[in-house]
């Protein structure tokens, strides 16, 4: 494993083959290379079953992060988008920061590291509806960066009769969604949802997270490497063409 990152420096190349740009091709292997073609459908958005995330995906995630930590000193993961949001989330999570990892990674026409300083100045400001069903054990956060997910997520409630402890919305500090966000608004992002979901987690004393995102790829990566430490499991969602939202990798963040 000797892939060159933008400073010199030697990497690990990891691509997951799953929801590429027909720009790519499939003979453009990685160090680590992962094909998840045949479970998702990218005209479709559609993502395998939670199952499907469960016995196979997300193990062969951290069988990847274990064979990189036994071949090579390097803990710089240089990864080849593009992937779906869970995805990006899930590789996040099996190379997280308490493993001691960076990435770097495109996002749009910037190169973006996980190891620069977040701004100062950006983050994400909660609003929380309380007491839903003080029955549930479960907490519902939404993360609107490029769209208010709101009533998408009243949507999902509604036709899955779901019930939730709370309801948390992290938006960012502007309120402007859809806004082109840089690498350091997006590390500061990430670090504000994690101290808000854990202290959502606390308040409301629930078992599991179900995370709605809407933001860009890079985003969802830094949210998955620094969620660990955070009392639950996190069960993320993918947004499909049709029929709303489905559930996509659950992820222990204990």
């Amino acid at each position: 494993m000797s892939f060159q990152d933008s400073s010199g420096k030697k990497g690990v190349n990891v691509r997951l083959y799953h929801w590429e740009d027909k720009a790519f091709h499939i003979a453009q292997e990685g160090d680590v290379f992962l094909d998840w073609s045949k479970d998702f459908d990218r005209k479709t958005r559609k993502v395998p079953d939670p199952s499907i995330w469960r016995d196979r995906l997300i193990p062969e995630l951290e069988e990847a992060q274990e064979e990189v930590r036994a071949s090579t000193d390097s803990r710089l993961i240089c990864f080849q988008p593009s992937a779906c949001l869970s995805a990006g989330i899930a590789l996040g999570w099996a190379f997280r920061e308490v493993k001691g990892y960076t990435f770097e990674f495109q996002q749009g026409p910037d190169t973006w590291r996980s190891d620069l300083q977040p701004s100062p100045e950006r983050f994400l400001a909660p609003w929380k509806e309380p007491s839903i069903d003080s029955t549930a054990n479960d907490l519902c956060v939404e993360i609107s960066q490029q769209a208010d997910v709101t009533n998408k997520v009243d949507n999902f409630i509604r036709a899955n009769r779901k019930k939730f402890r709370a309801r948390v919305a992290l938006i960012p500090d502007m309120c402007t969604f859809g806004e082109r966000i840089d690498c350091q608004t997006a590390l500061a992002f990430a670090l504000t949802a994690k101290k808000l979901i854990r202290e959502a987690v606390a308040e409301y004393r629930c078992d599991t997270v179900h995370l709605f995102y809407a933001g860009p790829l890079g985003l969802a990566i830094f949210l998955g490497r620094l969620f660990n430490a955070m009392g639950v499991d996190i069960q993320c969602y993918e947004e499909q063409n049709e029929n709303g939202y489905a559930p996509s990798c659950l992820l222990d963040a204990r």
